[in-house]
């Protein structure tokens, strides 16, 4: 049994020729770009097998059902990544982490057939078959494993190998989609399910491949002994407790929202969301593939505990990827309708309003991913805890403002007001963990929230303008979107010329001479 100290975690990431975070990143990065249009092209593709009402079917019974399983989650495979990452040559401890998942996957199993031996899947899955609940459960599961063993992959620091296979991964997927495009008009749920449980597998196997030419098998064949096996239950207790509650209202709130959504307005209301969802992720590029590495390299700045480490490399990164982010989400946000029809095609075009508003939701979302890292690397669980059960709470009666039809005092927005629901909460839960993690590392506080506004308006005004000026200069919608897109290209880069500090430039100078 390979010991939990430093001494191996040095000696498995020297025998492994593990590379710099730069170059992880950047290899990160380049096969996130190679695989964007990919990952557009399978939600087109995705969406027109399915039509808006298979479509929001698909993305309501799989929220559920992940929302389920990482209630009894509880952080824990937070937690596991951040020892691993510390600890890369304790294979006990991923021995530990099946065991966990296998427990997860039970409880989640029980409450399901729980649901459906007592007759309530009529009120939670309105119109939906019980087969059609287990695909989507374990869809779930296979989805939970691939997370385990992905977060494996990068904690050892085989990003590169683990991103080539994901690539391959999703090239096949396209494939096998548009053979099904070119001879199915439509296609039904329990298809489309196999088809993600056979990419969803290649997946796991492929990563498990990489793990075991390692010297690192994604299942390692060992036993833990009792003392071991105690030690990790107290651990990852101390790590996880406070986490139970901010789950169990997390999926309360999650699937409140969705369910508000599906009996008020339909599945044809959560294809679309859902398709603004997807559309909109995109926009997370960038900061999804440094998110973690970050992670990471937290974790072990604070086994060292390396104050300046953990500040600098907070300084370096957020800044920027907030700034590239807002970049991207802005002009998503105008052009919604021209992005609707390329993805989703006619029958979507409703998801256009949802997507301009949920387009605004990645931007934060990197201050959330990568900030909150932040809680789960020092184990500051309590904080994260506090702030997030707050938020949720805040975001029920938002919801039913924005979702209940008028004849219960609501405003019947549909997806576009839970769209608006989900930002507005999200500014508000990000900056609440901003201002606890500049109080713990000594940053200013007051600094960094300016610039997230400073960036949005001079972003929204360029796109606003360029977009504008597309429109006019040319007839065809393609034309003013490309156009506009190099009108706007122009304006970022001479926007970030001219603001340089918007990207942390001049925080990390600072930083540098100030701790």
């Amino acid at each position: 049994m390979a010991p939990n100290d430093s001494t191996h975690t040095e000696d498995h990431s020297k025998n492994h020729g593990e590379d710099s975070l730069r170059t992880r990143y950047f290899f990160k990065l380049g096969a996130n770009l190679f695989s964007l249009p990919l990952t557009l092209l399978i939600q087109a593709l995705s969406a027109r097998l399915l039509g808006p009402v298979q479509y929001g079917s698909f993305a309501y019974l799989t929220t559920f059902h992940t929302n389920l399983l990482a209630l009894f989650d509880a952080g824990t495979s937070t937690c596991f990544y951040s020892k691993l990452s510390r600890h890369t040559a304790d294979k006990s401890l991923v021995i530990f982490n099946w065991m966990l998942v296998a427990v997860i996957t039970l409880l989640g199993a029980s409450v399901v057939g729980l649901t459906i031996a007592f007759g309530f899947e009529a009120f939670l899955w309105p119109g939906h078959s019980t087969f059609v609940l287990w695909l989507a459960f374990f869809w779930a599961v296979l989805t939970l494993i691939s997370q385990s063993i992905q977060r494996m992959v990068d904690a050892l620091a085989l990003t590169k190998s683990g991103e080539l296979w994901k690539l391959s991964q999703r090239l096949f997927a396209c494939m096998l989609l548009g053979m099904l495009f070119l001879y199915l008009d439509k296609i039904s749920l329990p298809l489309y399910f196999s088809f993600q449980f056979i990419i969803l597998g290649i997946l796991c196997l492929g990563w498990g491949a990489i793990l075991s030419k390692s010297g690192f098998p994604a299942m390692p064949l060992i036993r833990i002994d009792a003392r071991r096996m105690r030690e990790y239950v107290r651990e990852f207790y101390s790590y996880c407790s406070p986490l139970l509650v901010y789950s169990i209202i997390g999926l309360f709130s999650s699937q409140f929202d969705r369910w508000l959504l599906e009996t008020q307005y339909g599945a044809a209301q959560q294809g679309y969301y859902s398709l603004a969802f997807q559309i909109s992720a995109a926009c997370f590029l960038f900061s999804s593939a440094m998110t973690p590495l970050f992670t990471r390299e937290f974790s072990r700045a604070v086994g060292r505990s390396d104050m300046a480490q953990m500040r600098a490399l907070f300084l370096r990164h957020i800044p920027t990827l907030y700034c590239v982010t807002s970049f991207l989400g802005v002009f998503v946000a105008f052009q919604s309708k021209t992005l609707v029809a390329l993805v989703g095609g006619s029958e979507y075009l409703a998801a256009a309003a949802p997507l301009a508003v949920f387009a605004f939701y990645p931007i934060h979302q990197t201050y959330g991913q990568l900030s909150g890292a932040v809680y789960y690397a020092t184990g500051q669980t309590r904080v994260l805890r506090n702030i997030g059960v707050l938020t949720m709470l805040l975001g029920v009666p938002v919801s039913l403002l924005l979702l209940l039809p008028q004849a219960y005092f609501g405003l019947t927005m549909g997806a576009t007001g839970l769209g608006i629901k989900m930002v507005l909460i999200q500014i508000v839960a990000v900056n609440l963990q901003l201002w606890f993690n500049c109080n713990l590392l000594n940053l200013k506080f007051g600094k960094l929230l300016c610039d997230q506004i400073v960036t949005v308006c001079l972003f929204a005004f360029a796109a606003f303008a360029c977009t504008t000026l597309g429109n006019y200069l040319t007839l065809a919608a393609w034309g003013g979107f490309c156009l506009g897109g190099i009108l706007y290209l122009i304006c970022g880069a001479l926007i970030i010329l001219l603001f340089p500090q918007l990207t942390g430039v001049n925080l990390t100078r600072g930083q540098r001479v100030k701790a």
